[in-house]
């Protein structure tokens, strides 16, 4: 349950800012093109991606904040183990220190 009130708090502050990137983008471009969406989907993915690789060098980062930050990458993978993205970004972090 506890997870479940982290991810539905993570989501929230996203969807809220989601929200007001779109009010601020129709505002600013008008309403021909969808450009908030674009916006926060290329900006959004760039992001996630970015957060997912740094979180995933890092061994100390608790379950509950890669949950909060990273909800759809980290709810379906229990506490002691990692995504299939994870492990294949932290496999390769760890192939170029050793080179």
């Amino acid at each position: 349950m506890r997870l479940f009130f982290i991810v539905f708090v993570g989501s929230g502050i996203g969807g809220a800012l989601r929200h007001l990137v779109g009010l601020v983008s129709l505002r600013l471009l008008g309403p021909s093109f969808p450009s908030g969406t674009l916006a926060i989907n290329v900006f959004g993915s760039a992001l996630m991606g970015l957060v997912i690789v740094v979180l995933s060098m890092r061994s100390g980062t608790s379950h509950e904040l890669r949950v909060f930050l990273t909800p759809a990458s980290s709810a379906a993978s229990p506490p002691g183990r990692r995504s299939a993205l994870t492990r294949t970004v932290s496999g390769n972090a760890a192939n170029r220190r050793q080179r």
